[in-house]
């Protein structure tokens, strides 16, 4: 932690993958008062998941060019399924704001496909739906999303958490992002522009090779602590033009009508969980 061990961390996006956080992260850190954590790979620095060995002075360096930010904090969407991650946040900061966005579970786990895709982590013979959740049962693990938020509530209470509905966010973004900045206790007067952008389309390279060698790149300049001039690249376009270039748009992966009401089926019952929890109607997955 810092000096005076006050953590310099004090709200996280948690989860879930697949659900506006691409979104959020861009309109988040348009605001005066908020600073999100700076030079992490793709915006997660993944700390709580995966990189806890390193220590809390490790995860602040991630904050230094911020201390005087009204608040401070990361968009980690690694955290939400880790059994490990609340405890572990609980531990550095127990006042920890926390953000959650909940997506239709099938569509969701629809996304994680294409992402696992477009990262070359499966080969062609798994393209297909069907074949992608036998080969990976985090697809489903992941969009259960009443077991997951119960052990977060082990660790912080309900009223620490912010919860957003990704269907309903798109519907009316001002009203959703003005509710966010209440609770993170900044500015709501603050309007980010381009609210019906859309972010991080799933995609499918031409040239795996390229796609590595840049992601790669990336890392090792980040590593050597260059992170903020990758972070400036990329706001100046430089990574959604080559993205572009070397993007085939000619693939889709979706599921049938018949088939997505026997995955939506998987969920009835965890849905209508975290429905009762979070006094939320989520009918509008029904379908």
């Amino acid at each position: 932690m810092s000096n005076n061990a006050s953590p310099l961390g004090n709200f996280a996006f948690i989860g879930v993958q697949k659900a506006g956080s691409t979104w959020l992260y861009r309109k988040m850190e348009t605001h005066p008062d908020i600073f999100l954590a700076e030079g992490a790979e793709d915006k997660d620095t993944q700390f709580f998941s995966y990189y806890y060995d390193r220590g809390h002075e490790w995860y602040e360096r991630y904050f230094q060019g911020g201390l005087d930010a009204q608040v401070r904090g990361e968009v980690s969407t690694s955290y939400f399924p880790c059994s490990d991650a609340p405890r572990r946040l609980a531990r550095y900061n127990p006042e920890c704001r926390l953000i959650v966005c909940f997506r239709n579970p099938v569509d969701r786990m629809i996304s994680n496909h294409n992402h696992e895709m477009r990262l070359g982590h499966i080969s062609e013979k798994n393209y297909g739906l069907d074949a992608g959740i036998i080969n990976n049962p985090a697809y489903i693990d992941q969009s259960r999303y009443f077991e997951h938020l119960t052990n977060w509530l082990k660790y912080f209470p309900l009223e620490h958490i912010h919860i957003i509905i990704f269907e309903e966010m798109f519907k009316r973004p001002q009203i959703h992002l003005q509710e966010l900045f209440g609770f993170l206790g900044v500015s709501q007067a603050h309007v980010p522009t381009g609210l019906d952008e859309k972010v991080n389309k799933a995609r499918v390279p031409h040239n795996r090779t390229l796609d590595t060698i840049l992601k790669k790149t990336s890392e090792v300049v980040r590593s050597a602590g260059l992170g903020r001039g990758v972070d400036y690249l990329k706001k100046r376009g430089l990574k959604n033009l080559v993205s572009k270039v070397n993007t085939d748009t000619t693939l889709t992966v979706n599921a049938s009508s018949e088939y997505r009401e026997e995955l939506l089926a998987i969920f009835h019952e965890d849905n209508q969980k975290l429905s009762d929890l979070i006094g939320k109607d989520l009918s509008i997955w029904n379908k």
